[in-house]
C-alpha cells in the first residue's frame, strides 16, 4: 500500500500541475511539447517510451506482473483441486466476466463521446484545443491509481471481480488511457492508440484461446494464498 500510495499522490501532482497550467496558461503546454531537444522534440521522446513500454506489454520475457501478464503460459499454474464440476465454473465465470467487459466497453465509449464533445466544443470556441486532451490523459492516469489503489468501478460494479490480478480487462488500460488521443489526428497519436488496441485484441484472442489462464480455479497462481502482488487491490472476502 504503500507504494501505492506514493503513485497515487505523485499521479495526484501531476494532474493538478497540468490543469493549473492548461487554466491559467494554455499556451505553455502544446510549445513545451514541440521544443527542440537535440535532433528531436520533446514529444518524440514522449512517444518513443510509451511505444517502447507498449511493444514490452506484448512480449511475455518482459511482463513483470501477473495482473497484466496472467494471459501468458508463465504466469499459469494448474490447480491441483479438481472439482468435478469445475468446466460448468469456467463456463459461468467467463460468460459473467465477458458481460461485465461488455459493460466496461459501453461506459468507455460514452465516457470518449463526452471528451470528444468537450473537445470539440473547446476547440470551436477558441479555448484550450489540444490542452484539453492533455489535461484528459493526464486525469486518467492519476484516475487509473485512484483504480489500483482506492476504488475501482469495473472491480465494484461491472465486472465484480476479487482484485486487480482477476481482473476481465486489466489489459485494456493502455488503449482505455490512450483513446482520447483518437481526437488528435497524428501519426505519432494514431500508431499508440492502435498498438494499444493491438495489445487488448492479444489478450482478447488469449483469453478466448486460454481461458483456464484468468481463472482461479484453474490457475493456482490467481488465488489469494498464493499472492504476491502488492497492488492487486482486494476486496477481503
Amino acid at each position: 500500500m504503500h507504494k501505492n500510495r506514493e503513485a497515487l499522490i505523485f499521479r495526484g501532482i501531476l494532474f493538478v500541475l497540468s490543469l493549473v497550467i492548461a487554466v491559467t496558461n494554455s499556451e505553455l503546454i502544446t510549445p513545451a511539447l514541440f521544443y527542440n531537444f537535440w535532433f528531436f522534440r520533446v514529444y518524440h521522446a514522449v512517444w518513443l517510451a510509451i511505444f517502447i513500454v507498449l511493444i514490452k506489454e506484448m512480449l511475455p520475457q518482459f511482463s513483470s506482473r501477473i495482473d497484466n501478464g496472467k494471459m501468458f503460459a508463465k504466469y499459469y499454474a494448474e490447480n491441483k483441486i479438481k472439482p468435478s464440476d469445475r468446466k460448468r465454473k469456467l463456463a459461468t465465470y467467463t460468460r459473467k466476466a465477458n458481460m461485465g467487459a461488455i459493460k466496461s466497453a459501453l461506459l468507455w465509449l460514452c465516457i470518449m463521446a463526452a471528451v470528444g464533445a468537450v473537445f470539440g466544443a473547446s476547440h470551436y470556441m477558441g479555448v484550450f484545443g489540444v490542452n484539453v486532451i492533455i489535461a484528459v490523459l493526464l486525469f486518467l492516469i492519476f484516475l487509473d491509481e485512484i483504480w489500483i489503489s482506492v476504488w475501482c468501478p469495473f472491480r465494484n460494479w461491472l465486472i465484480k471481480n476479487k482484485c486487480c490480478n482477476t481482473c476481465r480487462i486489466n489489459d485494456w488500460g493502455f488503449f482505455m488511457l490512450l483513446s482520447p488521443l483518437v481526437f488528435i489526428p497524428s501519426f505519432w497519436t494514431y500508431s499508440l492508440i492502435l498498438l494499444a488496441l493491438a495489445i487488448a485484441i492479444q489478450w482478447e484472442y488469449l483469453h478466448w484461446k486460454h481461458p483456464e489462464r484468468f481463472f482461479e480455479l484453474y490457475n493456482a497462481n490467481l488465488m489469494c494464498k498464493n499472492c504476491k502482488s502488492v497492488r492487486a487491490n482486494c476486496i477481503k472476502k
